[in-house]
């Protein structure tokens, strides 16, 4: 009897190690279908931010150089005094917003404490945006040659305070993804 039940398992041997083994392919092949995901989801967040940190410091580097022009401001509130209705600066404005814009939905990739200042970054870039593009328009002509110097000093204003925060923001990314080599990537191109 005990030949017979030892008999019987011996022949179904087979089809049980055909059954494990293709349950072990099948655990297998879906494991590293999900490491390939989950590698792709990390690289792909990396290939973000690092879009994100560089166009930050795009736009931190282009408001640096245009506040060290400050000094030369004086030039201008000559003009304006001289002729405030005339007069209309000229402020080249070359904020770069694509990859927040075009990726929007991608800011979830980030940490969470780092989207309400990465928003704000671009809000405030938005607030200079708008207040360059009011130097055009023709209510600037009608306002007092102070007042036009006002508004200039209000664009001054945030433009430092945009680039502290830009700089601060980069900072902060820096430390948060310190395996994405943000400052290294950073310092080899200037």
């Amino acid at each position: 009897m005990f030949e017979a039940e030892f008999m019987t398992r011996i022949q179904e041997s087979p089809a049980y190690f055909s059954g494990l083994a293709a349950l072990l392919i099948f655990a297998l092949t879906n494991l590293l279908s999900f490491v390939r995901s989950l590698w792709r989801t990390y690289r792909d967040r990396g290939r973000y931010i690092r879009a994100l940190y560089s166009e930050i410091r795009f736009n931190v580097m282009d408001l640096r150089n245009f506040n060290k022009k400050e000094s030369s401001i004086q030039k201008v509130y000559d003009a304006l005094d001289a002729d405030p209705t005339g007069m209309i600066p000229h402020v080249t404005d070359a904020k770069h917003t694509h990859i927040y814009k075009s990726s929007v939905t991608q800011l979830a990739e980030v940490d969470g404490h780092l989207i309400g200042s990465i928003v704000q970054y671009y809000g405030q870039l938005d607030q200079i945006v708008e207040m360059i593009n009011g130097l055009s328009k023709a209510s600037f002509k009608t306002i007092s040659a102070q007042g036009q110097k006002n508004v200039i000093n209000r664009i001054y204003a945030h433009t430092r305070q945009a680039e502290a925060y830009g700089t601060t923001l980069m900072s902060a990314l820096e430390r948060r993804y310190p395996l994405l080599r943000l400052a290294a990537r950073k310092s080899a191109v200037g």
